[in-house]
């Protein structure tokens, strides 16, 4: 019963995002046959023991070029039950090496791979500390992890991967790039950090203060606020002049080129 509940539950959540899709701008102009390319990096992340049933946890991991939509977005539970927060972190950082292989092997081949390694950030000090050293280190709290877990630190020796720590907070006022977008992956999140995560795994980005748009795709208006912070009672909206000269605050989703609908 349980789980038809939750089934109805996402069912209604993907009848309010019928307009879902990814969005990709071109951010500049990259001179690619001199070598100048896109950075392609990926983020990983994973709770302890969510699953009271099997003691799984939850993860997953986002790639894709900076400043654009997510090209790889991955949830799922650990493939096996994890003794530590460490061990299930390396258990999915292990499985985003292997995208981020698959990513430099076809780039490679269609000649679209930048030099040097590829970024992978965790948010997890210890294991960013313990895959990324230059130096395979052994711990007697790592020594029950598996191939795939201690994949990183492979990776990390044949120079293909370079691993970051990244902070897993996201700001009070959060701007486009804050956060760690695997949290929405990972976790239940308030309203507003679950939005600001979809837009940002979308490539959605709010327009700019005096930028003229349509609410619901029919009223012209004015944007003359940015998306509001958590500490405001209109949190999540953002503010519209409409040419008759009323004001009213909206949700971004019914902007009609926050959607990424460029006239």
């Amino acid at each position: 019963m349980a789980g038809f509940q939750a089934c109805k539950r996402v069912l209604r959540y993907l009848a309010g995002k019928r307009d879902m899709c990814r969005v990709y701008r071109p951010g500049r102009r990259y001179d690619w046959r001199n070598g100048d390319l896109p950075a392609w990096s990926i983020e990983s992340d994973a709770s302890y023991a969510d699953d009271p049933h099997d003691r799984r946890g939850q993860g997953g991991y986002t790639g894709g070029y900076v400043g654009q939509a997510a090209t790889t977005a991955v949830s799922k539970k650990t493939r096996r039950t994890c003794v530590s927060t460490d061990q299930s972190e390396s258990d999915f950082a292990g499985s985003a090496c292997k995208e981020a292989e698959y990513h430099r092997n076809w780039m490679h081949f269609f000649g679209l791979l930048k030099a040097g390694p590829t970024d992978l950030s965790v948010d997890n000090y210890a294991t960013a500390t313990r895959t990324g050293s230059p130096i395979r280190r052994w711990s007697p709290s790592s020594k029950q992890h598996d191939v795939n877990e201690k994949y990183v630190a492979e990776c990390v020796e044949r120079k293909t991967i370079a691993v970051h720590h990244k902070p897993g907070s996201l700001p009070e006022d959060p701007q486009p790039g804050d956060g760690f977008r695997p949290d929405a992956m990972t976790k239940a999140l308030s309203r507003p950090h679950t939005e600001f995560y979809y837009d940002e795994i979308h490539g959605r980005r709010p327009l700019p203060v005096g930028k003229r748009t349509a609410v619901d795709g029919t009223a012209l208006c004015t944007v003359i606020s940015p998306v509001h912070s958590l500490r405001s009672i209109f949190c999540g909206m953002v503010g519209v002049r409409y040419d008759d000269g009323t004001s009213y605050h909206v949700f971004p989703s019914r902007i009609q080129l926050y959607r990424g609908e460029e006239q």
